[in-house]
């Protein structure tokens, strides 16, 4: 009786017909997908948890400490985040590594070339330009990043 109401509706206001049936396959792909996000969630869960330790511990200003915790991070590709942190953990990468050795004065240099692979450098490189307020910024994304990811892997919510 209510299924049929719903679908008198749905037609009524030019929406698509489906049926109870059709309504639990979308459920138990909602759940496949939460599922996914979960596992990709614990996946990297250990990488972040490294970087945020790195700017709670490490030695010197935020931006020293933005150093170890990137490149804790540098290895991850959004990808292997669950789909609703894939662009937060963009947004961190993008802030972490927006200048490269050529924007560097030339009286700061880098490490040995070869010592380091191209993220790190631009890391490096981004790390000596930014103000410690932008430091800040991203360091508070890392830690906003590392709460949604914990209550994904843990299955929890607001």
């Amino acid at each position: 009786m209510i299924q049929r109401c719903v679908n008198a509706a749905r037609r009524s206001f030019g929406m698509i017909s489906c049926s109870l049936e059709d309504d639990r396959t979308l459920n138990l792909q909602g759940e496949d997908m939460r599922k996914d996000d979960e596992a990709k969630a614990k996946d990297v869960l250990e990488r972040v948890t490294g970087a945020v330790e790195a700017l709670c511990v490490g030695e010197g200003d935020v931006r020293s400490r933005l150093m170890p915790a990137t490149c804790v991070l540098a290895p991850l590709r959004d990808q292997d985040f669950p789909t609703e942190l894939q662009d937060q953990f963009r947004k961190i990468m993008r802030a972490a590594t927006k200048y490269d050795a050529s924007d560097l004065d030339r009286s700061l240099p880098l490490y040995p070339a070869g010592s380091w692979n191209e993220r790190q450098g631009r890391i490096e490189a981004t790390m000596r330009i930014i103000r410690r307020s932008t430091g800040k910024n991203i360091a508070q994304d890392i830690w906003s990043l590392y709460v949604k990811l914990r209550m994904i892997a843990e299955g929890t919510t607001w």
